[in-house]
């Protein structure tokens, strides 16, 4: 494992807490065994099933796979943040009757997870799902392999990535509760002037959306010091506060009235139950982040790997859409994408390289903040 990258996130994890899991990870007794050996000696396992598979197309490819998953009498390990895993898991499991293992937890623990199970020498997962930071750093250290398919035609732009590929996408942008603001933004800028300090949030955990909103304006005309200067004055408006659920609850209540950068989907999540906020007309740049999934090197059962990961960007594709996510697939309708001209993708491989002086920077800047915000009840 590489030694700096993993001290960096025992060190960003160490105070994580896990949401919720279907498992721990092994004792150092259990780890002692030798990982899985892999089928070929580039540590791809998936070849003799791409193999197998070469030459078909459509549902004869599909039929072809699900009898070589079978085959391998296999029990899968998946190991994920989204909160959707769990359920789409067991619909795979209905569906193709291979039992699949879930643990979820919040990014930076399955990624602490995986990290150290790879040092140990025992790597339980077979698929692992995850923020794109946390599958980009996964990916920087070899444990997962770039997949081979059809399916990968079919995905929107900003899906390829090398040793993972995104099955979903959060995007980002101001959100504001139509109540409380007399006039809301037109522009990002606009959040800069005085007639917004006191009512205005800032997530604090947000240093990639502030990397990519800092190359994005910098490339549309402004230098880097403008754009700093711009940031600063929005930040000297704000208060801070952590997790963009929290944000979602404190507009919908009316103790603020905008927030500088949320989640979208969780934004239409709260309007379809109610609450009287707003993301439209958008005020851009909308920023997404790609999140997904790779199969792990260390898999014991490739072809029901494979199955379960492509069925994961087909056939589960749409129920993302019923919960508010922006799916992967291209030619899925989303009301996510109404009213939006242009979505900027953060960058992961950069984000990789440059996060931690990107995070260091951001947190610079929002010891200027007004002051921070308690999580609300239930919160």
């Amino acid at each position: 494992m590489g030694t700096k990258i993993a001290a960096s996130i025992a060190a960003l994890a160490a105070s994580a807490v896990v949401v919720g899991c279907a498992g721990t990870p092994p004792t150092s007794d259990q780890a002692a065994s030798a990982a899985p050996e892999v089928a070929t000696e580039d540590g791809n396992p998936y070849e003799p099933v791409y193999a197998e598979l070469e030459g078909l197309e459509g549902e004869q490819r599909r039929e072809r796979l699900v009898e070589l998953a079978v085959e391998e009498d296999a029990t899968l390990n998946a190991y994920g943040s989204n909160t959707d895993l769990p359920d789409l898991a067991a619909a795979f499991s209905e569906e193709f009757d291979i039992p699949v293992e879930v643990y979820r937890a919040r990014p930076p623990d399955v990624l602490r997870r995986v990290l150290e199970e790879e040092e140990a020498g025992q790597l339980q997962a077979d698929l692992i799902d995850n923020n794109g930071y946390e599958m980009g750093v996964i990916a920087s250290e070899g444990l997962t392999v770039d997949y081979q398919g059809p399916v990968q035609e079919q995905l929107r732009e900003g899906t390829d990535w090398d040793g993972w590929t995104a099955n979903r996408f959060t995007l980002t942008s101001p959100v504001w509760n139509t109540e409380v603001l007399d006039e809301a933004p037109t522009e990002f800028a606009d959040m800069a002037d005085p007639r917004f300090a006191g009512q205005l949030l800032v997530e604090t955990n947000a240093f990639d959306w502030y990397m990519t909103l800092s190359s994005w304006f910098q490339e549309n005309g402004m230098t880097e010091a403008e754009f700093e200067e711009m940031f600063a004055d929005i930040v000297g408006n704000a208060t801070v506060l952590e997790g963009n659920t929290n944000h979602i609850q404190f507009l919908s209540s009316g103790e603020y009235g905008i927030s500088a950068g949320t989640f979208n989907h969780l934004a239409d999540e709260a309007i379809a139950s109610g609450a009287p906020l707003a993301r439209l007309p958008a005020v851009g740049p909308i920023i997404a982040r790609p999140n997904g999934m790779g199969m792990t090197t260390r898999t014991e059962y490739p072809a029901a790997t494979l199955l379960l990961f492509e069925w994961l960007l087909t056939d589960a594709q749409p129920a993302l859409v019923e919960d508010y996510r922006l799916p992967a697939l291209a030619g899925i309708e989303s009301d996510l994408l109404e009213g939006i001209d242009e979505v900027i993708t953060i960058d992961v491989e950069r984000l990789v390289a440059e996060g931690a002086e990107w995070q260091e920077r951001y947190e610079q800047v929002l010891m200027e903040a007004a002051g921070t915000a308690e999580a609300p009840e239930g919160g």
